[in-house]
Formats: structure tokens, C-alpha cells, sequence
């Protein structure tokens, strides 16, 4: 677990859970984008079954958009490594376009998505056979040729808002991307 949010600006302190098998971790390093450059040294700290690689990193060097960082360490077994993608973006957002091309980057993570506002529907509504209970909606971004349909479920406070906004205008809006398909949440008895 590299403890990092998917999209970064400007420092960083890196606080990375590993776990051994083999005994404790030795050494640990990060590498951005196998950049030889730009090695930080992990200063290792035990805490049971976990040690956490820790250290401070500067993004700004970096130019906006796609890359990675690729631990490196050293235990009783031997050497392992991992790999975490990330974005680097000034404002700190992520666009529909962004979730579609990359979503691996960013599953199970808390994004801030910037978009233009397309339609949105929140219950109590019926439309026909289908039933939207309070609290619940649907949002519509969209960026270019690309839309992103975010379902809010159990949205009471703040309430949805509701006619407060145009098509066209600009939104930022901070989600979770997980994956669900329209079958599962059909099939989840609240419809």
C-alpha cells in the first residue's frame, strides 16, 4: 500500500505498508518513471507485522500527467518491487477523459473530476417501472467526446442539488470510482 493519493502535486511524504514474508525489510528505494535521477531513499520503520518505507519527494519537477513509481526492496528472500501509477496535475483534478483512458489508475481512490455539467436526476422520482428513492441521483459529466455517469446513492447531507445548475457548466466533483456494472445495481432490489 504506497498510502498515496492517485493524482499529486508539489511535496509528498510517501508512507508505503509492506509486508514480508521473509523476515524484515532491508532497504527500500523509489524510482520515478525508472528515472535513475530521481531515487529517494526510504528511511524503514518496524511496526509489527508491517514496515512502512517513509521519506518527503517534490513533484515539481515533474511535467503534468502519467507516471509511476517503482518501489524497490530488499528482504531475506531477496530483492521484490512494485509499481504504483499516478497523474500529476496542477489542479489537483482528474477529467472524464482521464477515467476512461486510465481508469486503473485511479479504482477504490477518492479523484477530484473537473467537467461540464450535463443533466442530473435525484429521487423520490418514479419514471415508470423505475423508482428513485430520496437521496439518491444521477449525474452526467461530461469533457469533449467523453461522459462519465456518476451514481450517488444515500445523499442527504448536502442534499443534491436541484436546479441550481446549467448544461455546460463547469463542476468539480469528488467521487470514488468503483466498479459496478447496470446489472448489479438492477438486480440490488432498491429498483
Amino acid at each position: 500500500d504506497f498510502g498515496l493519493s492517485p493524482v499529486v502535486s508539489g511535496p509528498v511524504d510517501l508512507a508505503i505498508k509492506l509486508r514480508s514474508r521473509a523476515g524484515p525489510v532491508a532497504t527500500a528505494t523509489c524510482q520515478v518513471d525508472d528515472n535513475q535521477t530521481q531515487t529517494l531513499v526510504l528511511g524503514l520503520e518496524d511496526r509489527g507485522p508491517w514496515t512502512v518505507a517513509a521519506g518527503s519527494w517534490d513533484t515539481g519537477p515533474l511535467a503534468e500527467g502519467y507516471h509511476y513509481l517503482t518501489l524497490r526492496g530488499t528482504d531475506a528472500a531477496g530483492a521484490f518491487e512494485e509499481r504504483f501509477d499516478f497523474k500529476k496535475s496542477l489542479s489537483g483534478t482528474v477529467s472524464p477523459s482521464d477515467l476512461a483512458t486510465h481508469r486503473e489508475v485511479f479504482w477504490g481512490s477518492y479523484v477530484s473530476v473537473e467537467a461540464q455539467f450535463g443533466l442530473m436526476v435525484a429521487g423520490p422520482l418514479s419514471m415508470g417501472e423505475v423508482n428513485v428513492p430520496a437521496g439518491m441521483g444521477f449525474l452526467l459529466l461530461k469533457d469533449g467526446s467523453d461522459a462519465l455517469v456518476v451514481v450517488a446513492g444515500e445523499v442527504f447531507s448536502p442534499p443534491l442539488p436541484n436546479g441550481l445548475l446549467s448544461a455546460g457548466t463547469t463542476v468539480v466533483v469528488k467521487l470514488v470510482l468503483v466498479r459496478v456494472t447496470m446489472a448489479q445495481i438492477m438486480s440490488s432490489g432498491e429498483w
